[in-house]
């Protein structure tokens, strides 16, 4: 019977320290991210975070702004925004760990142009690895013969911070 009382003892007393572990490391709600939400206190952050990324990124060459790592982006903002990147970065789904890649020559994507309701518009620079490129080329090329009508790049590399941009 003091056996019993004894483990019963031990089951709740690590079942209370479990719930007191879960509690403390469950971020704030005020830090917590809900993709859901829609709140001003979450657009107030979203609009100082842009604010204060604008010009940083705008300065910087369309190269540099897709190959941005994540130390220079948060290099502008305060310890709540970076805070809130990184929740953002650590939603469901996320891969936080993504690494940057490195080591590549880059084939620069530039020029191309669509037309949409709005008129002819300029797409941007966009990063290819030289074997996607020599892929997206001659399939390109193969359409063009095939069917008469081409492809263009909407999407290239980009590092995971300028995604989180």
């Amino acid at each position: 019977m003091i056996h019993s009382r004894i483990q019963r003892i031990d089951v709740i007393s690590v079942g209370l320290l479990l719930c007191l572990c879960l509690a403390c490391a469950r971020p704030h709600p005020r830090e917590a991210i809900d993709p859901s939400e829609d709140s001003a206190r979450q657009r107030a952050m979203v609009d100082a975070i842009g604010a204060a990324l604008a010009g940083p990124m705008q300065n910087r060459s369309p190269q540099e702004a897709l190959l941005v790592r994540l130390e220079d982006l948060y290099e502008s903002l305060s310890p709540d925004q970076r805070r809130f990147m990184e929740a953002i970065r650590n939603l469901d789904g996320a891969d936080p760990a993504l690494p940057v890649a490195s080591g590549i020559t880059w084939h620069q994507v530039e020029g191309q142009h669509v037309t949409g309701p709005s008129g002819d518009q300029e797409m941007g620079l966009q990063l290819l690895p030289p074997e996607v490129w020599n892929a997206f080329r001659d399939m390109n090329e193969a359409m063009q013969t095939d069917l008469g009508r081409g492809l263009v790049i909407g999407s290239g590399y980009r590092t995971p911070a300028n995604q989180l941009f």
